[in-house]
């Protein structure tokens, strides 16, 4: 646990009055449920699994919304900070940590229904953009996913997952991603998504979680539209492609059981968008 420097205790702040829990519209394709979310969370760059709620973030507003586990429904919304950059979310417990893709990390607890911010990291890396967050379960750490390629990188579509240590306040290339790797997966899926973008164009990577068992990580691609699984190395594993035309611009997700993943379209062209994914590991 880290020693708290500063405490900026914050009060809940309900939408829509005391009682005034806003709902969401669902929509159901052979079998699979979609949960559209209200107009707040257009933009959605963020989901995390606490113990009680799915809470989530959005690209510009400086608060956390809390949504229920059964429909999520928006039930509260946690002011924490100025309005920013936010692209991720990662609870663990009452620990909770959110990047700005500025170069901001922070990290918060959350305990009876307060939000308190314990300490903001200022991140090192100038060259760098952050996209997506997980705390690690057994240490004192945070994976974060790195939008850009490495322009110091031999190969040139090597993308990097970095790790910052709380403790040592030092953040570090733990392992590097392939793109042309993929690339070269989506060919031989036949992927037609893989034909919306020039191939060998730089992906777009945009949320990151650890494995249920912790023995890798998945990457949430928005476009094209698709998961990759990779091993703590950054070697491809499999990947998963996604309905683009259902979940546009998937931009968060997070495990809800040991082996079921919520998705979460970003919602520029249409409302915010949930659904599930059944989780099988490519053993």
């Amino acid at each position: 646990m880290i020693q708290a420097r500063q405490s900026v205790i914050i009060g809940l702040l309900m939408l829509f009055g005391a009682c005034g829990h806003t709902q969401t519209s669902t929509e159901s394709v052979a079998g699979q449920v979609y949960y559209d979310l209200p107009q707040e969370l257009i933009e959605l760059s963020g989901l995390a699994n606490c113990d009680t709620a799915i809470l989530a973030v959005q690209d510009e507003a400086g608060a956390v919304f809390v949504l229920s586990k059964n429909q999520y429904t928006l039930q509260q919304r946690l002011e924490f900070t100025s309005p920013g950059d936010f692209e991720g979310i990662s609870c663990v417990g009452e620990q909770m940590a959110i990047v700005d893709s500025r170069g901001i990390l922070y990290q918060l607890v959350l305990r009876q229904n307060q939000l308190s911010i314990i300490n903001m990291f200022p991140l090192s890396n100038p060259e760098q953009e952050y996209e997506g967050i997980a705390l690690d379960p057994k240490q004192n750490r945070a994976f974060l996913l790195g939008r850009k390629r490495s322009p110091r990188a031999d190969n040139r579509y090597l993308r990097p997952i970095l790790v910052y240590d709380f403790e040592e306040r030092l953040e570090r290339i733990y392992c590097q991603v392939n793109e042309e790797l993929i690339w070269q997966v989506l060919t031989e899926l036949d992927n037609s998504q893989a034909g919306m973008i020039e191939w060998g164009s730089s992906l777009q990577f945009s949320d990151l979680l650890l494995m249920s068992n912790q023995q890798g990580f998945l990457i949430l691609c928005a476009r094209p539209a698709m998961i990759i699984q990779v091993t703590l190395t950054g070697k491809v594993k499999q990947i998963i492609p996604l309905d683009a035309a259902r979940l546009p611009q998937p931009e968060s997700f997070c495990w809800i059981s040991h082996d079921s993943l919520l998705i979460g379209s970003e919602g520029v062209f249409g409302p915010a968008r949930l659904t599930t994914l059944k989780w099988i590991d490519n053993n």
